[in-house]
């Protein structure tokens, strides 16, 4: 198909937006597709001619299906002007970008949002959808601010703090301090100017906020209109994510979040990779396991079968998974949860000293940072670390949902930190599936040192087997560097705190379990 390509500079403020137009060349109106993007950095040497050819070039999928498509440079990156910063700015220009198409000729009254992480943001930011938005694609994305920068409470440095670096003011030279030390700032409230060289108004604001309670996040600049975007919504969306995805969670959230009957237009895919949705440098390999070997090239896809009301790229309405070890794609049975195991993870109890200024070290986001899974560590070789074993398993179990670890612990501390890993064994070492994180203060308000308390981490769902002969890894400490900000120990907010303590922690484990649901 011909195509005509045009680049336009809109008004935002101050600052002028790229906004690259690529359509087809016959004459007449046509369904539109937008992708707005801050990772365009490629752009800023190009001619407008050449931003143009390459526009169609990365892009040219949906042209050949009949769309014009619409990159737009967020504020402040690639070839639009301004100082970059993630999350404040997109709302008010997502949505000026669609009242500028709404006056093109070329629009034919039907909008498509498209866009994978970051981008996934910029399209929930415009919610609620007006009437003409016709199809939407959520690709390893979340619509809660809060998870971008959170877990439980702690900041995920792995995740928001790793990326937020290189997104503030992506065009303006600032000494950017990208060593993991950046995280252990005391207090955090200078974490930023040690970060950039300046405070981060925006980043500050954020470390104030670590209770996913507080006010703030039904604020404009907490998220609130984005947190209701999926709520909302009436229209088709493709929710995809991965086993090790860093949006995992919130993408479990937003499917099971979509009113019933607008779910049953819409699919959700799980494929058993990280972010990317294919092979990375994870220690294990899944056959026709990538994302685009189960749907392809899905987003033109998808919006092309919705618009002539064809067999869509899923079964609508359900879950398309891959069972990690087990190889297989599945549309049914992912809730199912058939029976359900309780291991106990030792006898006696363990204790250790936990210095936050000599955190445990691990590789591998899982789902708490970007680079998915790795083996874990080898076992004892850290005395704050304690590692459990289960039994060989006696059967093949298909694991399903979430599983769950229940600590009874105590800390000489009023205030301590827990994490626990989960691995399972193979023959190249112990390889990471689950992790979490949390703190005693969220199990009790008014904990007394030395006594004993009772805490849970649940993990992200998922669905793996454990072969015969398999066993899973559990370890447990309290700390999980560079992945998240250490706790200090304290009692209270952990941005202002300017002393770490060390802590000694113990761990009652034949009263500690791990449980899992298998069908």
């Amino acid at each position: 198909m011909s195509t005509t390509t045009s680049i336009h500079y809109l008004p935002a403020g101050d600052n002028v937006l790229c906004t690259i137009v690529v359509r087809p060349e016959a004459q007449g109106k046509f369904p539109t597709v937008i992708l707005r993007s801050p990772y365009e950095a490629h752009y800023i040497p190009m001619s407008d001619g050449e931003a143009m050819a390459q526009a169609y070039e990365e892009h040219k999928s949906f042209v050949k299906k009949g769309f014009v498509f619409i990159l737009q440079h967020c504020r402040g990156t690639g070839k639009s002007t301004g100082d970059s910063d993630a999350f404040i700015y997109e709302r008010e220009d997502g949505i000026a970008l669609q009242e500028w198409i709404r006056t093109q000729d070329f629009y034919n009254g039907e909008i498509f949002l498209s866009g994978g992480s970051y981008c996934g943001w910029t399209t929930i930011s415009t919610a609620p959808f007006a009437d003409d938005i016709k199809g939407v694609s959520l690709n390893t994305t979340d619509c809660e601010l809060y998870n971008f920068i959170y877990l439980n409470g702690f900041y995920r440095s792995g995740l928001h703090g790793c990326w937020y670096i290189d997104r503030y003011k992506s065009k303006t030279e600032l000494n950017r301090n990208r060593s993991n030390d950046v995280y252990l700032t005391l207090p955090m409230t200078k974490m930023s100017t040690v970060m950039f060289g300046e405070p981060s108004k925006s980043l500050d604001e954020y470390l104030m906020h670590p209770n996913k309670d507080d006010p703030f996040w039904d604020t404009d600049m907490g998220g609130k209109h984005q947190r209701s975007a999926v709520v909302e919504c009436n229209v088709p969306m493709l929710v995809v994510t991965g086993f090790f995805d860093i949006f995992c969670k919130g993408s479990h959230h937003m499917w099971d979040s979509i009113k019933p009957d607008v779910k049953e237009k819409c699919a959700f895919v799980i494929h058993p990779y990280g972010h990317s949705g294919e092979a990375y440098e994870e220690p294990f390999f899944c056959p026709s396991g990538g994302i685009s070997d189960r749907i392809g090239d899905f987003e033109p896809e998808w919006f092309d079968r919705i618009r002539h009301n064809k067999e869509q790229v899923a079964p609508l309405g359900k879950i398309t998974y891959y069972e990690l070890f087990g190889d297989k794609w599945y549309s049914e049975g992912y809730e199912a949860q058939k029976a359900e195991t309780v291991l106990v993870l030792g006898e006696g109890e363990s204790n250790y000293l936990y210095d936050p200024q000599d955190p445990a070290e691990y590789s591998g986001g899982l789902t708490s940072g970007f680079s998915s899974s790795r083996l874990m560590p080898q076992p004892y070789q850290r005395k704050d670390v304690i590692t459990c074993y289960t039994d060989a398993f006696k059967n093949d179990i298909h694991v399903r949902g979430s599983m769950s670890v229940k600590l009874r612990v105590k800390s000489n501390r009023e205030d301590t930190a827990f994490y626990v890993r989960i691995g399972i064994t193979k023959e190249s070492g112990d390889v990471a599936l689950r992790d979490s994180i949390i703190k005693i203060s969220d199990f009790c308000d008014d904990y007394k040192p030395n006594t004993y308390v009772d805490v849970e981490l649940l993990m992200d769902k998922g669905a793996f087997m454990i072969h015969e002969g398999e066993k899973l890894r559990i370890d447990v400490t309290s700390s999980a560097h560079p992945l998240f900000v250490p706790h200090t120990n304290n009692k209270g907010l952990f941005t202002i705190q300017s002393e770490a303590l060390v802590a000694e922690n113990t761990v009652d484990l034949e009263n500690s379990t791990l449980t899992l649901n298998y069908i």
